[in-house]
């Protein structure tokens, strides 16, 4: 799974495309996240979906998105509590059933804090 990124000329792209293994396919979803850049994206397996956080789009982003890949759509998530904007990596550990986040590049520069995704915060 792919979201966003920058074209060639340093456009901010807000595309969604699906790897089957074999091709890259351009969804067009009837919601999507604004354009980004440097979003973290990782599958939580625990809800199936794929969450995506933060990014930058001139300036760092704070939101939370989860792709649901049978009905091909973006829905924003509001959680009660959500790290600060940033571009930051994310991934999923099957230990605690949780995405993990730590630091990334915020407003101030570079953090390092790390933060958990449980599927609701």
């Amino acid at each position: 799974m792919l979201f966003g990124g920058t074209d060639a000329n340093g456009n901010i792209l807000n595309d969604t495309w699906t790897w089957d293994a074999v091709t890259w396919t351009q969804q067009f979803p009837p919601v999507s996240p604004p354009a980004r850049a440097r979003p973290g994206m990782a599958y939580d397996a625990a809800t199936k979906t794929v969450v995506l956080f933060g990014g930058s789009a001139n300036i760092p982003l704070g939101d939370t998105w989860a792709w649901n890949g049978l009905t091909r759509t973006w829905t924003q998530l509001f959680p009660a509590t959500s790290p600060s904007p940033r571009q930051a990596q994310v991934a999923y550990d099957s230990l605690s059933g949780t995405i993990v986040l730590f630091g990334g590049d915020g407003n101030g520069g570079f953090l390092n804090d790390t933060w958990t995704w449980n599927g609701v915060t």
